[in-house]
């Protein structure tokens, strides 16, 4: 029941901040955050950082509603991401706070499973994942439209 409920706030929240109308420049922010997420802690897991409950193997132990919830996450990511470059570390770090506050609470209610893991741990990740995300989303861009 966790997963569904963090699947369906993903997509009231990106409902809501309405991303819809820059939809050609947003969409493959979500595309490339279903890899980078799979990436990151599907290798976290193998190596026993973490666990999640309810995981499905065939996505390398992802809960799916949670992996699918990352496209929604990418295009919010980037949608909101500074054109200024005194905001941009300040964005990231602040969206990374916020992404461990939501592990937290699925930690809490036994949905995700620390083992060799700390939550400061989470927050470094979070936010070289969301850089990594980024990068990609800006690198696309400037090729797409040259």
């Amino acid at each position: 029941m966790g997963w569904i409920i963090f699947f369906i706030s993903s997509i009231v929240i990106f409902i809501i901040t309405k991303p819809f109308k820059n939809w050609g420049n947003l969409w493959y922010a979500g595309i490339i955050s279903l890899p980078v997420l799979y990436i990151i802690d599907s290798v976290l897991i193998s190596l026993g950082a973490f666990s999640f409950q309810y995981p499905n193997p065939v996505i390398g132990e992802l809960p799916t509603l949670y992996w699918l919830s990352s496209f929604f996450g990418g295009i919010i990511l980037v949608k909101y991401f500074p054109k200024k470059n005194v905001w941009r570390f300040p964005y990231i770090t602040f969206s990374a706070f916020l992404f461990l506050i939501l592990e937290l609470v699925m930690c809490f209610l036994g949905y995700f499973n620390y083992h060799n893991w700390k939550p400061i741990n989470s927050f470094f990740l979070n936010i070289s994942g969301f850089i990594i995300v980024i990068w990609i989303w800006n690198w696309i861009n400037e090729f797409k439209f040259q």
